[in-house]
């Protein structure tokens, strides 16, 4: 695959936010949703609760089906997987700067953490353990993303990661890193804090770092890259893990990480562009946050979305599956998958699937807004045959659609 590849810019901390010491917030009213409760710790520290979520294992519904996704890559495409799976803020905070507030298990949080790097590492997924860094500075005190000094210290450890894992050929671009400015945290717990304490704090800064490309390079030169990123909204932000990436790999980078896009968003836009489709990467790095999780209940449909998306399209030259990939799936019931191309203006549309057995299957598609849309979904299938399927939006009205299914082998 070849692109045109923009820098972005990078930066060092200056500022911090100041606390507000109002007692509304405490008050859930003030809240849409009780995850993002705000607590004022000591020093400036403003956490919410999400900052203090125990337990982002991969729970044992979606865990065939995050293996299965690993096995697709490693043993179809012979893409390896690195996933930099970011702490909480509060696993990288003095206990003593926690909130009174605070409900917060510090030591069964840091073991899980673990484990769900040893479950990663496990099932094909490299992963590093980044509660082994310094901690001092990796985060904003009034924003829930990480600083310069976190994404620059994950960048040299998952280089250092690639290297020794032979995980892709050694680099040979040498990017300048420049100091170019400041620029301000993203604020957003700082705003609510100012929304609900009526108060006037300022986002804290960081010095903005700028990245030139090799003298032996013009700045539009097209750059064969190898490494594709999905991630979240940390991979998008101005601390600039992309950037960071290229640096320390010495390689070109595609960056698909969406902003409010979850854990699995970037992927999702990756899995349906024309990128993935044409060219498969040598290494995909999966940024997401540890307190996103990795599926409930509600979200073992979208993993199902995904597989269907990393199998590619039924029309496609497709390589043939090896047994156990597919006595995995069989397992789970899927035997066939399913295409769906609508306008890419479409991101929400349900779906009924009627069997010549009787049964019925209704399947609802709920895609970002903030994805690159191609207007390809896909899901798997069990087992039957389908005689009827109506394509609607979530009003129920007829969406014009090509639907095609075909057999997982």
């Amino acid at each position: 695959m070849k692109r045109k590849v923009v820098l972005g810019l990078m930066f060092f901390s200056l500022g911090l936010s100041h606390a507000a010491g109002c007692t509304e917030l405490k008050n859930l009213k003030n809240y849409s949703d009780p995850a993002y409760m705000i607590h004022e710790g000591k020093n400036g520290w403003f956490l919410r609760n999400t900052d203090f979520k125990v337990n982002g294992k991969i729970s044992a519904e979606a865990l065939p089906y995050i293996e299965i996704l690993s096995r697709i890559f490693n043993d179809v495409y012979g893409s390896k997987i690195y996933m930099p799976l970011i702490p909480n803020r509060s696993m990288f905070i003095d206990p003593d700067e926690y909130p009174d507030t605070a409900k917060f298990d510090r030591n069964q949080t840091f073991q899980l953490y673990r484990e769900t790097i040893k479950q990663l590492n496990k099932i094909g997924i490299y992963a590093d353990d980044l509660t082994l860094l310094d901690g001092e500075g990796f985060f904003f005190k009034d924003d829930h993303h990480w600083k310069t000094k976190g994404v620059q210290e994950t960048s040299a450890m998952l280089a250092r990661s690639v290297a020794r894992l032979k995980l892709l050929t050694e680099g040979d671009l040498e990017f300048k890193m420049i100091a170019d400015g400041k620029y301000n945290s993203d604020f957003l717990t700082g705003k609510d804090v100012n929304k609900i304490c009526n108060s006037n704090n300022l986002p804290e800064t960081d010095v903005k770092y700028r990245f030139e490309f090799p003298e032996s390079i013009g700045l539009f030169d097209d750059l064969e890259s190898n490494v594709v990123l999905v991630g979240t909204s940390y991979s998008t932000k101005p601390s600039n893990f992309p950037g960071f990436l290229q640096y320390y790999l010495k390689s070109s980078i595609e960056n698909y990480s969406m902003d409010g896009g979850g854990a699995f968003g970037g992927l999702e836009q990756y899995l349906v562009s024309s990128s993935f489709e044409e060219k498969k990467p040598k290494l995909m790095i999966w940024e997401k946050a540890y307190y996103q999780g990795f599926g409930n209940q509600s979200s073992l449909s979208l993993l199902r979305n995904l597989v269907a998306l990393a199998l590619g399209k039924c029309k496609s030259s497709r390589p043939a599956l090896k047994k156990e990939l597919l006595d995995q799936l069989t397992a789970l019931n899927h035997r066939q998958k399913i295409d769906l191309f609508v306008e890419s203006n479409v991101f929400d549309l349900k779906l009924q699937i009627k069997y010549a057995n009787g049964n019925t299957e209704n399947l609802t598609f709920t895609r970002n807004t903030n994805t690159k849309n191609t207007g390809w979904y896909s899901t798997l299938l069990p087992a039957g045959n389908p005689v009827q399927i109506d394509v609607t939006d979530l009003n129920g009205h007829p969406l014009q659609a090509q639907v095609e299914t075909c057999a997982i082998r």
